[in-house]
């Protein structure tokens, strides 16, 4: 298994601030919730607290805690940290920047006569910090404790890079007005798709894979299949009106390559992994799993577009973000029952959603579960919460 790192102060204390921002972004996606099912008017539009949810999670939650892990499990076992002035700027900033979205949106503020794009300016701070991060990556590369690691770790640093020309993307059309909406949402999926399939989702692979016996390969035909539906899949998310048909027969082949490829790499890993780390990191490379072949089968097969299922998406997107990438996170950081404990509560969630996806074979539900999916989505940033006051959060 390949060398860890101990994490120096700085490193230990981003990934407890990495965790208050989940339990506080975990809140903010609660209230959302509660806005829906109750019909709550908290003075806020729902669809900024909804922004302020993703981008909390997104950049103050996933973002730093896969810096810090990345130096200490990949790049030199801790040997080559990660500055802790980046640390501290990329979580201060990410904190921010949600928090700006709760009043703001993507709209402009006003302060006198004058009209400020208070987030977007925010959310361009915060991709310097992604690319110094990048750039402390290319410096330390060398240093990587485990050569298998180098094609993962490669990858999640070049597509978090990559990601960044569809956020430039989306301001650049802005004088444009309606007439570049169709540019602007494509630009806006662009970098959604990268920066959440390419870099949370090989980060954290590379994380896993750094508890497997040495020199396990990465098998490079599955990285390269989930490669072309990172950089192509975004197309799958546009209106299929947005599309010729040569577009969308593309964006299915994308589609089914990117779950082919997951769920090889998946299957590599559980195949190569030993019980220890089958204990920890079983459950989310399940779900990842999970997650691919869901992909393949609503994109392979014949049936309705793939922007046009809201509800499965959002499962999708659950299973993405809170069943693999955050239960990884609590894998590196979280043991014992409180790991358990995490994964019950994220995995509550993540079942609560399907009663409103197609997948539900029973009647439609009604308000109780809007309800109950409220009430139980708070119970991650809770548990989220307890372990950090009770000193349980740390690199393991």
């Amino acid at each position: 298994m390949t060398a860890i790192g101990t994490a120096r102060p700085a490193d230990a204390t981003a990934l407890r601030a990495a965790f208050a921002v989940f339990a506080v972004a975990g809140l903010v996606g609660a209230l959302f919730r509660f806005v829906v099912a109750y019909g709550w008017s908290v003075g806020l539009d729902p669809v900024n607290v909804r922004h302020a949810h993703s981008h909390l999670m997104y950049f103050g939650w996933a973002t730093p805690a896969l810096f810090v892990l990345l130096g200490m499990r990949a790049v030199g076992g801790g040997s080559r940290p990660v500055p802790a002035r980046l640390l501290a700027w990329t979580l201060g900033l990410a904190v921010v920047t949600g928090l700006a979205f709760l009043p703001w949106g993507y709209e402009p503020a006003q302060f006198g006569p004058a009209r400020v794009p208070v987030t977007i300016i925010l959310s361009t701070l915060c991709m310097v910090t992604w690319y110094a991060w990048v750039a402390w990556y290319r410096s330390a590369r060398r240093s990587l404790v485990d050569a298998t690691l180098r094609p993962l770790v490669d990858a999640a640093a070049a597509f978090l890079a990559l990601s960044t020309l569809g956020a430039w993307s989306v301001v650049a059309m802005v004088p444009f007005g309606g007439a570049g909406d169709t540019l602007k949402l494509a630009f806006a999926h662009f970098f959604l798709q990268v920066f959440s399939e390419g870099w949370f989702t090989l980060g954290l692979l590379t994380l896993a894979w750094s508890r497997l016996p040495d020199r396990v390969r990465v098998p490079g035909w599955a990285l390269a299949a989930a490669g072309l539906g990172i950089l192509v899949g975004f197309l799958l998310s546009l209106p299929s009106t947005a599309l010729p048909l040569g577009g969308r027969v593309l964006a299915r082949i994308a589609g089914v390559s990117h779950g082919v490829g997951i769920v090889a790499l998946a299957w590599t890993w559980w195949r190569s992994a030993p019980a220890s780390a089958r204990s920890s990191w079983g459950l989310p490379v399940l779900l990842l799993a999970a997650k691919g072949a869901t992909q393949v089968l609503a994109v392979g097969l014949p049936g309705p577009w793939w922007a046009d299922m809201a509800t499965v998406r959002v499962l999708y997107l659950h299973l993405l973000l809170l069943g693999f990438v955050s239960l990884g996170i609590a894998a590196e950081t979280l043991s014992g029952a409180w790991l358990r404990m995490f994964q019950a509560v994220c995995l509550s969630v993540v079942a609560s959603l399907v009663p409103f996806t197609a997948l539900w074979p029973f009647a439609p539900p009604g308000m109780a579960a809007f309800e109950a999916a409220a009430w139980i989505s708070v119970l991650p940033p809770l548990v989220a919460a307890a372990a950090l006051v009770g000193g349980r959060v740390r690199a393991v």
